[in-house]
């Protein structure tokens, strides 16, 4: 599993960040207190004379400190600030007037193939400086498409790609030497080898690493960038991986790392479908068409694009549309449930199913209409009646990845408070989104009808730390992984995405009670799981179970959820006959209810 971060997964190692105390005492208008101690390649502190200080050894040696000063705080300002307020501070004319147009990041985003003359010119419109910020490559092809084989690989790829390697030879041939962050796709095929990889940032000084190659060996890093400090990895699920990646030949090489996230999601939902998968449940049915209880989610948007989700039956309970046409000659005709209005919906549902995969979906569509700003608006009528119907279905779970402005005017305000506070007493866990509008904090629904029933979610970045559009985060439940994803030429980011995520993970975690049911073996054990599962329901100790029992991040002021703490374990421990990976998953189950009341 940001996330979101969440994106989704950190583990802590014992080792401190250099001190920014001189850049931050220049700040200050106060001399730099330097270590105490000699410093490298330089002799022991002493009294300086009168004709020592006008030497020019002592003014080369003062020349030297003050560009180490310089660099040191300009560091700080380029991890911790964005790229505009570090040109306000540090690149002003009046300080740095030969910085002039110079840019602080190499962000190619949403290009999907780029000819080598088209990266050419770009490249030359661009003047970078020596730091830069980041560097975000996505799944990107540079160079013309040639012969390929029939599985679509370039004939000169077989042993991996190179051409993002040309993104970094060209940064340093234009002067960048060191980039603080690296974010890379390399999820198509064939990825870059590792070779390639270590060719491109060794000489780039890099701290913050995320190169998304699944499985990628801690080699690779320790030679390519021996001075990170955060590294984002990816796995499969191969235990041989996870495990070299702990060992004292793998990351804990790394002297200067402090964090290390794991993208757990994905391995964990391959965990689950594998041990479903080599059960033996005695009958042609599978694991999942014998739970008990499906988990049950009312997914709430603009209507999901069913034929284009790969949707079992058990993943959809159908749905209904509370969204009618408009036209002269549509009296009695609606928007169907099973058609997204934009798009949105349908990558809330594949959010959901992404995390949950066992999760049933409820789809009810919205009505929305043209506001005064020239945004879509939804109607306070329409979510009264789609929450009715979530509560007339008895879901487990409401996703609501929107917010409106009710008037006091409206009449249909107290019925949706009514339906909100209906669906609270019924034991039916609620997620909304933040606004996302920055420092604009008033209250908006569906959380001011019932703040303390309803899990407001906020987008986080990959780091943890929340997204700066989130707001206020007091206002806030949980933050979670907000990234992107893309539909038809849509793109879907924030708290949006977050919210999806949450609903998805708390699905998951009934599920994980469900099985642990269905393998309980005595009746005791079985009465047990169902008072965990009912009492899992309840809004104050879910969000214990998520804020406790998985935990939370300091860095996040105790919002981002640690998923990986949970469930991480379990993947590392897959080894062992298949048939009892299903214990794995109960054991999951056992652990979430642990301070459950």
């Amino acid at each position: 599993m940001s996330a979101t971060s969440s994106r989704p997964k950190t583990k802590i190692l014992q080792s401190q960040p250099p001190s920014d105390a001189a850049g931050l005492a220049e700040l200050e208008n106060r001399p730099p207190r330097l270590p105490d101690g000699p410093q490298e390649n330089e002799p022991v502190a002493k009294s300086l004379t009168t004709k020592e200080r006008k030497s020019p050894e002592t003014s080369k040696a003062r020349a030297i400190a003050a560009k180490r000063v310089e660099q040191l705080l300009k560091l700080h300002y380029l991890r911790t600030r964005d790229e505009q307020t570090c040109i306000d501070i540090l690149f002003h004319d009046e300080i740095t007037p030969d910085f002039g147009d110079q840019v602080l990041n190499c962000d190619l985003s949403g290009m999907t193939h780029m000819t080598e003359e088209e990266f050419q010119r770009l490249m030359s419109t661009l003047k970078f400086h020596d730091v830069l910020q980041y560097v975000e490559l996505p799944g990107l092809r540079i160079g013309t498409p040639s012969t390929t084989d029939l599985d679509g690989v370039n004939e000169n790829e077989q042993k991996g790609r190179k051409n993002l390697a040309w993104v970094f030879e060209k940064l340093r041939s234009n002067g960048v030497q060191k980039v603080l962050r690296v974010s890379v796709d390399d999820t198509l095929l064939p990825p870059h080898s590792d070779e390639v990889i270590e060719d491109s940032l060794k000489p780039m000084e890099v701290e913050i690493w995320d190169w998304k190659k699944i499985d990628l060996c801690s080699e690779v890093i320790f030679n390519a960038a021996p001075m990170v400090r955060e590294v984002y990895l990816y796995c499969s699920g191969n235990n041989a991986i996870l495990r070299s990646w702990s060992d004292e030949g793998g990351l804990k090489r790394l002297s200067h790392l402090k964090r290390v996230y794991v993208d757990v999601k994905m391995e964990f939902r391959k965990l689950l479908i594998d041990a479903e998968n080599n059960y033996d449940t005695g009958t042609t049915k599978k694991v999942w068409e014998m739970i008990e209880t499906p988990i049950k989610v009312a997914l709430i948007d603009d209507g999901v694009d069913i034929m284009k989700l790969d949707l079992t039956p058990a993943q959809c309970l159908g749905g209904r549309t509370f969204c009618p046409r408009s036209g002269p000659h549509d009296m009695c005709k609606n928007h169907p449930h099973y058609i997204s209005s934009a798009g949105h919906g349908t990558i809330m549902a594949e959010a959901i199913l992404e995390v949950c995969p066992r999760a049933s979906l409820l789809v009810l569509k919205l009505e929305d209409l043209p506001s005064k700003n020239g945004n879509r608006e939804i109607t306070t009528q329409s979510a009264v009646k789609a929450i009715k119907k979530a509560v007339q279905k008895r879901v487990d779970i409401i996703s609501m990845s929107w917010t409106i402005d009710v008037d006091e005017s409206d009449p249909a305000k107290n019925d949706l408070e009514e339906a909100i506070t209906s669906a609270s007493k019924l034991g039916i866990l609620m997620f909304c989104s933040a606004k996302d509008n920055g420092a604009d904090n008033r209250q908006t629904y569906p959380a001011k009808a019932a703040s303390e029933k309803i899990f407001k979610i906020g987008a986080a970045l990959e780091s943890g730390v929340a997204d700066e559009w989130v707001g206020d985060l007091r206002l806030l439940d949980f933050t979670f992984p907000g990234s992107k994803k893309e539909y038809n030429g849509m793109t879907i980011f924030g708290s949006s995405i977050a919210t999806a995520y949450a609903a998805g993970l708390v699905a998951l975690i009934l599920y994980c009670v469900q099985v642990r049911l269905f393998l309980a073996t005595s009746e005791a054990d079985k009465m047990q799981a169902r008072k965990d599962f009912e009492a899992l329901k309840k809004h104050e100790n879910m969000s214990n179970v998520l804020g406790d029992t998985i935990g939370t991040t300091p860095m996040s002021q105790h919002k981002f959820v640690m998923v990986w703490n949970m469930f991480l374990p379990a993947v590392q421990n897959r080894d062992g006959k298949p048939d009892k990976l299903l214990q794995l998953i109960a054991e999951v189950g056992r652990k979430l209810c642990a301070r459950v009341e």
